[in-house]
């Protein structure tokens, strides 16, 4: 867990599902994906990155989420290896 002076992030778990499907089934907020997501999509564990949750220190309810999307564990060529270095 890692806070600031206004959020606290954490892992997500299942206490959060309502406040993502609630933020992933809305088209317009998901008006950039392909569609809105289901709410077995939006739970927690369900994709193949990290998913954090980012809440409000002072109100103590769900402001966003966070987190990798699935990225390859392999590099997908010689030259990914050297990126950054």
């Amino acid at each position: 867990m890692l806070e600031t002076e206004r959020l606290t992030l954490r892992q997500m778990n299942m206490d959060d599902v309502n406040a993502l499907a609630a933020v992933l089934g809305d088209p317009e907020a998901m008006r950039y994906y392909r569609a809105p997501f289901t709410r077995d999509k939006a739970s927690p564990g369900s994709g193949s990155g990290t998913q954090k949750s980012a809440s409000s220190r002072s109100a103590g309810t769900f402001a966003a989420t966070c987190g990798t999307a699935g990225w390859p564990r392999k590099p997908a060529s010689p030259a990914a290896t050297t990126l950054g270095t």
